[in-house]
C-alpha cells in the first residue's frame, strides 16, 4: 500500500527565510526613516531660505533707503519741532560677539519708514537698529529689528530671523577701505556714511553643524554724506 508524505521545512531553510525576511524589512526601514529624513531638511531648508531672503530684503531696503543729516544740522534744528535728537544722528556700526560668533548690531536712520501699528504716527524719518540676541528657547541667534520714528522715545525690537549662527556687517568707505566698525560722529570718519555695506548671515545647519548655511549680500548706500 503506498502511503503519500508531505515534506515540511528543514530548520536551515526556515532559517534563510527569516534572514531575508529581515534584510527586506530593514531595508524598506532604512528607506522609509530616510525619506522622511530627507523631507524635514527639505522642509528646514526652505524655511531658512525664506527667513534669508525676507530678513536680507528687509535690510536692503533699509539701507537703500538710509539718511545722513547734513553737517551742522543738529545745531540747527535743535529744538524744533519733529527734529532728530543729536543723539541718534549718524551712521553706527558695531563689531559684537556672543559666545565667539559675530553678532554685530547696526543702527542709521532711514526713509524707508513702515508703520507696524495703525496708531503709529507717519514719520518721514525713522531710526532703524538691528541688533542680535541669543535665543531664549531655542539654538542659535535671533536677528531682531528696532523701528522708531524720529519723534518716539522707545519701540520694540521685533524678531527678524532666528536659528542664526552669526551676523556680520563689514563698512567700506569711498576708497575702498574696509572697516569692522563705523561711527559716523567719530572724526575719524569725518561725520560720513559708509559707501557700501556688505552683509552676511549664517544659520544653523541642523544635519552639518560644521557648515552653517550662508547668506551675503552688498548694499551700496545711496549717500556718504549730504551736502546739498
Amino acid at each position: 500500500m503506498y502511503i503519500k508524505t508531505t515534506k515540511g521545512f528543514t530548520l536551515l531553510e526556515v532559517l534563510i527565510a527569516i534572514s531575508i525576511l529581515a534584510i527586506i524589512i530593514s531595508t524598506i526601514f532604512v528607506s522609509y526613516t530616510g525619506t522622511f529624513r530627507l523631507i524635514d531638511d527639505i522642509e528646514d531648508q526652505a524655511e531658512i531660505y525664506g527667513m534669508a531672503r525676507i530678513a536680507l530684503n528687509r535690510m536692503i531696503e533699509d539701507l537703500e533707503c538710509s539718511y545722513l543729516p547734513k553737517l551742522g544740522d543738529e545745531d540747527e534744528n535743535e529744538g524744533e519741532e519733529g527734529a532728530v535728537p543729536k543723539e541718534r544722528l549718524g551712521f553706527v556700526g558695531k563689531d559684537e560677539e556672543i559666545k565667539e560668533r559675530s553678532a554685530d548690531s547696526l543702527s542709521f536712520l532711514s526713509r524707508a519708514d513702515i508703520l507696524l501699528h495703525e496708531d503709529e504716527k507717519k514719520s518721514t524719518i525713522a531710526e532703524i537698529s538691528y541688533e542680535v540676541k541669543e535665543s531664549q528657547d531655542q539654538e542659535g541667534l535671533t536677528l531682531y529689528r528696532r523701528h522708531r520714528p524720529e519723534l518716539a522715545e522707545e519701540s520694540a525690537a521685533l524678531p527678524l530671523c532666528d536659528g542664526l549662527y552669526s551676523v556680520n556687517f563689514t563698512y567700506y568707505d569711498a576708497d575702498g577701505g574696509e572697516h569692522r566698525n563705523w561711527d559716523s560722529k567719530n572724526d575719524d570718519f569725518e561725520g560720513a556714511a559708509p559707501a557700501l555695506v556688505f552683509i552676511l548671515i549664517e544659520f544653523i545647519n541642523k544635519s552639518n553643524p560644521e557648515l552653517p548655511y550662508k547668506f551675503m549680500t552688498k548694499v551700496m548706500l545711496p549717500i556718504s554724506r549730504e551736502y546739498e
